[in-house]
């Protein structure tokens, strides 16, 4: 079984590194995104969108289902661990 994760931990998410490598597809800064996430309300901004891209934020589920939604994808791409 996985260790799990907690808040003393580094890594506080496994969609950090993925969110923004398909951001940075898109062309879009972390603020457009946290933009879009506010259009779905999500009370973002820059600042969210950094810390969860470095996975020092986690993300509740019905986020990364916003964050799919924002970036024009599957909630699947943002679970697969490499």
């Amino acid at each position: 079984m996985p260790k799990r994760k907690t808040r003393n931990d580094d890594e506080m998410n496994i969609s950090g590194a993925t969110i923004k490598k398909i951001r940075l597809e898109r062309g879009l800064t972390q603020a457009q995104l946290g933009a879009r996430m506010e259009t779905q309300g999500m009370m973002w901004e820059q600042k969210t969108v950094s810390s969860v891209e470095l996975q020092r934020r986690a993300l509740y589920d019905y986020e990364l289902k916003a964050i799919a939604e924002a970036l024009e994808t599957s909630v699947d791409v943002f679970l697969t661990t490499k």
